[in-house]
Order: C-alpha cells, then structure tokens, then sequence
C-alpha cells in the first residue's frame, strides 16, 4: 500500500489545522506518521519559500516559480518524504504535486506537459497514493486569511480572485479525474467536523477502525 497522503486545496481552506489534528488522530491509534509541507521543509526549502512568497520580489513568471517549487520537492522527497516511506511510516504532507499542476498549470499558464514532466523529474515519481482536497470557495477563504493573518497576505495570497478561482477548478477537476485517488471534503463547515470527515477518509484508505 502506498502510506503518503496529501491534503491539498487553496489558500485559507485550513490544511495546516486538519494536517496537525490527522497526525494527533493517527498517532492517538498506534501509527507510525511523518508530518511534513510544502514549500520549506527542508533547509533549503525554507530559503526557496522565502523567495517564493515575499511580496517585495515583485512578480515572477509562472516558470520560474514552478522551477523554484521543483527544486524545494526534490529536497523535500530526497530528505524527508522517501526516507520516511521507506522505513515504514505514514508520511501525511500539506500539498505536493496537485498543487504545482493547480497553481502554476491551470492559473499560470505553463503547459501542463511541462508541469508534469518537472514534477517527475523532481519527485523520481514519487506521489501520494491518497489526496485530500480540501474545498472552500475562494471569496471564503481568502477572507479567512485577512481575518487570520495580521501581517497581510503573501505574494501567492495577494493574486486575483480569479486566480484563486482557476486554483480550485483545477483541484476539483484532478479529483473528479480520479475518484479513487482523490477525496473532496467541504471545508467550509466547523474545524472539527471537517477534521472528523477526513480522518474517516484515511481510515478507509488505512484500513482502520475510525
């Protein structure tokens, strides 16, 4: 069985508060889990985050992000995620390769032939076997983050709603593409029954008493 998963969907839809209760869910039942993200989990990761989110960089081709983010997913995978795998653990990481196809694909306009050829190239094909995604419409959750974050929005955060609107399509599209790899749960309800759907999901996908 393949034991990485992923939680993905835009920004503000609460992936890092359902990632933390999932990991607490799944080690409360005696599994083995990596908790990790995306962009930044390594060292060098976090210094291409950097890059990638501040807002006094200006504007950046839709290439050059996804090349940044490529080279952030290969640290990632070659320190953390294939290690984790390959000692037994379930790794659960807050977005992996749906989010460059959302992101810089079908918002930025790269081809996806492109996209997908430098996230195998960067990932050695290594994907996640269960993809959650979580959904919220865009005008919702981009006011989550005014709401929750008191510095203001990142350079990814501060596009046009359209964008974001584009981002969920292609999250929604990927996951009506393959319904036995994906799950969509409504995120817009409160953090607990949110949290109780998706560890249902995983216990389905795990074979655990849920």
């Amino acid at each position: 069985m393949n034991r990485f998963i992923s939680l993905e969907g835009g920004e503000g839809v609460g992936k890092s508060t359902q990632l933390s209760l999932l990991v607490s869910w799944l080690r409360k039942r005696a599994v083995r889990v990596t908790e990790t993200f995306e962009p930044g989990a390594t060292p060098a990761g976090a210094r291409i985050k950097d890059t990638l989110l501040r807002q006094d960089i200006g504007e950046l081709a839709p290439l050059t992000e996804l090349l940044l983010f490529a080279a952030d997913r290969n640290e990632h995978v070659r320190q953390v995620v294939r290690p984790s795998l390959d000692k037994g653990d379930v790794v659960v990481s807050s977005r992996f390769t749906d989010s460059t196809i959302a992101y810089q694909s079908a918002a930025g306009g790269v081809p996806l032939s492109t996209v997908r050829a430098v996230c195998d190239l960067a990932t050695n094909e290594t994907q996640p076997g269960l993809v959650i995604v979580l959904d919220v419409k865009p005008e919702v959750a981009l006011a989550r983050i005014a709401v929750d974050v008191a510095g203001g929005r990142d350079r990814i955060e501060a596009n046009a709603l359209d964008f974001h609107r584009e981002v969920r399509n292609s999250f929604l599209s990927m996951a009506s593409n393959e319904p036995d790899r994906y799950a969509v749960v409504d995120a817009d309800r409160p953090v607990n029954v949110v949290a109780d759907e998706v560890a249902a999901v995983v216990a389905r996908y795990l074979r655990l008493e849920h």
